[in-house]
This record gives C-alpha cells, sequence and structure tokens, in this order.
C-alpha cells in the first residue's frame, strides 16, 4: 500500500519525521523520484537539529549522502569508534562472563571440600597461618 507524502518536513521538523517522509516518498515514487525529492526539500528546509548522525546513516543507507559539515563530521567519527568499543566491551563482557563463572566454580569446589572434611579445612586453615 502506497502511503502519500504530504506531509513535508518544515526546518523544524526531526529527523524521524524526515525519514520517514522518505520512506513515504519511496513508496509512491520510487528509489530515484524519492532521492530527488527528498534532496531538493532537504536543500531548503534542513536544519542542523534534524541533520543527526542517525539521519546521515539512514539516508547513506538509502543511497543519499547528507552533508555533514565539520561538526558532524567529528560526530559521525565519534559515533563509529562508539560503535567500535561498544563491540569490544561486548566480547570484554562475556569474557567477564566466563572468569566469573571460573571463580564461582572455584568457590563451589572450596565449598564442598569443607563440607566434606572440616577438620581438614581448619588444620590447613591454621598451617597457613602458621606459615604467615
Amino acid at each position: 500500500m502506497r502511503s502519500n507524502p504530504t506531509n513535508i518536513p518544515t526546518p523544524l521538523s526531526t529527523d524521524a519525521e524526515w525519514t520517514n517522509w522518505y520512506d513515504s516518498l519511496h513508496s509512491y515514487f520510487g528509489a530515484s523520484g524519492a532521492k530527488e525529492i527528498w534532496l531538493t526539500v532537504w536543500s531548503k528546509c534542513a536544519s542542523e537539529d534534524a541533520n543527526t548522525t542517525t539521519l546521515r546513516s539512514y539516508m547513506k543507507d538509502k543511497g543519499i549522502i547528507v552533508d555533514t559539515g565539520m561538526l558532524g563530521s567529528i560526530a559521525d567519527t565519534v559515533s563509529g569508534i562508539g560503535d567500535y568499543i561498544g563491540d569490544f566491551f561486548k566480547l570484554g563482557k562475556y569474557a567477564a562472563y566466563g572468569v566469573v563463572g571460573i571463580i564461582l566454580v572455584a568457590l563451589l569446589a572450596i565449598v564442598i571440600g569443607v563440607a566434606r572434611n572440616p577438620r581438614g579445612a581448619v588444620n590447613t586453615a591454621a598451617k597457613a597461618k602458621l606459615l604467615l
């Protein structure tokens, strides 16, 4: 079902309104028509508030490069670095889960050892205290 793209963004529109409007244009006019109309209106009505990393990334996926300006380029670079760090910490998170799991298994083994032989555990603790 084609949606009628009559809700044209204004300089006060958000990035979400711009991307939604592009989707409406695309469903009504196709990719090339949507691109041409979107770029024409964007060049006349764009605002810095709507020119976000999210909008630029979304439009880049649609084949439209939105001018970022110097601050936008910096924001996009920081966003890319943030994505890389996020991926690194996801991997780091799983490594931390592994280390915590190993520690818990070791503690469980100690508790089981103490439960099976409490006198041996007391004697071992006493010997350790003497060595300190």
